[in-house]
């Protein structure tokens, strides 16, 4: 008799399980701080980093490399490693360092280097071994403004610092780390200028201020034997304004004859830098020779004057390209030079000061950009001005591809697509306006979709995206003004880009998925509630809701919003009922308010979800701006809607900026939340993933994120939520039981009215029926002690579903029995 086979296929229907992955964004974060994607197992409440997004740290602007000693060794730093380098032999080590590094590197003359740097909003001093590379932190609180070993005791370093509105010369002993005070200098110092000069046991700095608004410099002096303190000169640009001359002056070298050089912004109504000199034998200061443009503009660090009396400088700005370049300025003949000009390729404004090799030749650093980012250690010879290239390290290959997500959202396919606010441009990457990105959680293949400054020119802020009934991706960016786009995943298509602005972008402004048609949105801007209709993408402006500010919405059902906002002296949760077009107060926070509670009302904040009983959970926070220290006043709470009763989980208070806070991100049916901690300066909680049992009343930490640095150079609305968000995203992996009978090789085969069932031992307890197009069972059978490799039937010709059961889960697949 002649056999049929067909073979039936088994699909999982990711309905039928519900199963979903909690799957978020770090905005900066990790070992390279340009922010992580990333899931936890709710299961096993691990932390899976699913990719990282690579970011360029830049090295402090001006940073010079460290003689070590009279050695051809040099200390410098990348941005990213601190290196000892040897000019002469090559020889290269490389270490992290231990944070972002701020200002130069100090030698003692001893076998150490010094330093400052910022590790997760923590600022503290270190001790290098430059030996070794090895390093630890000293309690030492005091900036290195380029001090030097004081002439008269070489276990002693000289600096000035800040102390209030009073800067002080100090002495640090390096032994205790202990120190005292020689001088203070009370006038309103806007920064130290240049290297303090030791000439015999006289010190020589300079200093910029403001006098009436306009730009000032003055040269002091301290003598170390008679422990007496001087103003030596003061010089005011009565043209250049405080607004727009911060970095007008540079310096500050001395030269053999004991003549004081340095360079600044001093002639009225001329951009150009000019040379100057001041002689402290006979206080005759002079305005030099101006440097042309063509030569050099925007100086950049020290100068550094070699044994042939010539003065060296560095600049961003002119040269033959446009570039900046190094330049030379003669004492003896009042000449400057033109010595290097850097090329369009060297287009990061991270070029270092300039050092002296031992042989008096002229070294630097500067980055140039292609597919990777290159740090090059550069040598001129200051005789014949010959330009030679040293080394060069390459850095971090993927900042193209974006980097600070913000946003993201999943496909049908469970794919997901996401949208970062930086990167992405092709000639200035770390400052670009970001990418529209796609992940695939299986592969983890990464693949920037475009860049979204070749769309929106003008994009600088934070963005949304949502995945569309037609799984198109509609996403938002902001500029001047807002701007929306839809993207096809199939065609790789920006199919439709607004062309009106909306509103300008604020976190608060953030819209809410109200319907699958429809976003809904409080927008602070214009005082009004807004919805946004997907399909004609425009915008229908609902009630005004006053002189309010509304943080935080969260849709209840599809007829209530549950907003909080803030007024001048009061923070509230309301309803706004979205038939009625009403809103209406639910609870006064401030009747809340904790025993530390401040005198502005408005700073209380509850950042919220909600459980499946109705209870919010979240951290009801009081900031108070009255005291020497912001004070966070911090608890985790559960609300309930019902009775308007607040518990109180856990507690505290915090020193912390106020816009620095905690929030819960996703919430459990099982009473269970996760909850994320944004990185403060003061260190506590800093990134901490927490779980929060309402039944319990119990809140422990889970496990820790990899802490990101250099937190100060973001803005507040970025540190804010420095955890974007945590979101529930459909299944991207396939329950165990289906990968179990995918590699048993699970087949069916229809053949002679019989079903031919290939299996292991494990999923013999597997439920098997047959429905007809009606849903009516027309056969059903176990495989529990079933042996047989054939299961007869007894069916008519058609169409029917064939369906497996096990442990109450489900796969189903249709089937054709032919004539």
């Amino acid at each position: 008799m002649k056999r049929i086979f067909i073979f039936v296929l088994f699909i999982v229907s990711l309905s039928l399980f519900s199963q979903t992955e909690i799957w978020g964004v770090k905005h900066f974060a990790g070992s390279d701080n340009g922010g992580i994607l990333f899931s936890i197992d709710s299961a096993s409440q691990e932390i899976e980093i699913q990719h990282r997004f690579m970011r360029y740290v830049l090295p402090y602007r001006g940073n010079p490399m460290t003689q070590i000693g009279n050695t051809n060794d040099y200390i410098g730093c990348t941005g990213e490693r601190v290196f000892k380098y040897n000019i002469e032999t090559g020889d290269y080590q490389t270490v992290s360092p231990p944070g972002a590094l701020l200002g130069s590197f100090f030698y003692d003359q001893q076998g150490y280097c010094y330093y400052r740097a910022n590790n997760e909003g923590d600022t503290r001093s270190y001790k290098m071994n430059v030996s070794t590379l090895e390093y630890e932190k000293i309690d030492l609180n005091i900036f290195f403004r380029n001090p030097i070993i004081n002439p008269i005791n070489d276990n002693e370093l000289l600096t000035w610092r800040v102390n209030g509105a009073t800067e002080q010369l100090t002495a640090v002993y390096l032994n205790s780390y202990e120190t005292s005070v020689l001088a203070e200098q009370e006038k309103p110092i806007r920064s130290r200028v240049g290297r303090i000069i030791a000439d015999n046991h006289k010190l020589y700095s300079m200093a910029s201020l403001v006098i009436d608004g306009k730009m000032s410099f003055f040269i002091d002096s301290y003598d170390l034997d008679t422990d007496s303190y001087n103003e030596e000169f003061i010089y005011t640009n009565d043209s250049l304004e405080y607004h727009s001359g911060i970095n007008w002056l540079k310096g500050f070298v001395m030269d053999s004859g004991g003549k004081l050089y340095g360079a600044g912004k001093l002639v009225p109504k001329d951009n150009r830098f000019y040379m100057f000199s001041y002689d402290p034998s006979n206080s005759i200061f002079e305005i030099l020779a101006p440097i042309p443009e063509e030569v050099g503009n925007s100086l950049i660090g020290n100068l550094v004057i070699d044994d042939e009396q010539k003065i060296f400088g560095n600049s961003v700005d002119g040269g033959a390209h446009d570039f900046g370049g190094v330049f030379s300025y003669n004492t003896l003949t009042n000449e400057i030079d033109l010595v290097y000009s850097y090329l369009p390729e060297s287009n990061f404004e991270t070029k270092s000061a300039l050092s002296l090799a031992p042989d008096g030749a002229i070294l630097g650093m500067f980055s140039t950009i292609d597919t990777n980012i290159h740090r090059h250690i550069y040598k001129i010879d200051n005789e014949s001005f010959t330009y030679q290239n040293l080394k060069t390290i390459s850095m971090n290959p993927n900042v193209y591809g974006g980097f600070y997500p913000t946003d993201f959202t999943q496909l049908e396919n469970g794919g997901i697509i996401g949208i970062t606010s930086k990167g992405g441009n092709t000639y200035e990457p770390y400052y670009g306006g970001g990418t529209l990105y796609q992940f695939n959680p299986e592969t983890k293949a990464y693949q920037k979709l475009m860049n979204i400054v070749d769309e929106f020119p003008d994009a600088t802020k934070a963005s949304q995206v949502f995945t569309t009934s037609e799984n198109k991706v509609l996403g938002f960016y902001y500029g001047v003004s807002e701007k929306s786009f839809l993207y096809n995943p199939e065609t790789k298509q920006l199919e439709y880009v607004s062309e009106e602005g909306f509103s300008p972008y604020h976190y608060k402004n953030k819209w809410l998925r109200e319907s699958g048609s429809s976003l809904i949105r409080a927008n602070n801007s214009t005082q009004k509630m807004e919805r946004y209709h997907i399909s004609s993408h425009e915008i229908e402006e609902l009630v005004p809701f006053g002189n309010l500010e509304i943080d935080q919405m969260l849709l209840m059902d599809e007829n209530n919003l549950l907003c909080q906002a803030r007024a001048t002296d009061s923070a509230v949760l309301m309803n706004f009922n979205i038939p009625s077009q009403e809103m209406s107060i639910v609870a006064n926070l401030k009747d809340y308010k904790g025993d530390y509670s401040g005198y502005d009302y408005s700073s209380i904040n509850f950042n919220f979800v909600i459980t499946a009983e109705h209870l919010l959970v979240g951290e009801f926070i009081e900031k108070l701006y009255y005291s020497k220290w912001d004070i966070a006043y911090r608890k985790t709470v559960s609300f309930d809607l019902s009775t308007l009763e607040m518990r109180t989980l856990n507690s505290g208070n915090s020193k912390a900026n106020g816009t620095k806070y905690s929030f819960i991100a996703d919430y459990n049916n099982n009473g269970d939340a996760f909850a994320v901690n944004v990185c403060r300066h003061y260190g506590d909680d800093a990134g901490f993933l927490r779980q929060v049992d309402v039944t319990m009343d119990s809140i422990y930490n889970i496990d820790e994120f990899e802490m990101p640095s250099w937190i100060y150079e973001l803005d507040a609305e970025e540190e804010e939520s420095g955890f974007r968000i945590l979101k529930k995203l459909k299944s991207t992996k396939k329950p165990d039981f289906i990968n179990e009978m995918e590699e048993a090789k699970i087949i069916a085969f229809y053949a002679n009215q019989a079903i031919v069932i290939n299996s292991e031992e494990y999923i013999k307890q597997a439920e098997f029926s047959i429905f007809d197009m009606m849903g009516r069972r027309v056969s059903s059978f176990s495989r529990a002690n079933f042996t047989q490799t054939e299961q007869p039937l007894n069916i008519e010709a058609g169409t029917y579903v064939l369906q497996i059961k096990l442990d109450s889960r489900l796969l189903a697949e249709k089937f054709v029995i032919p004539l």
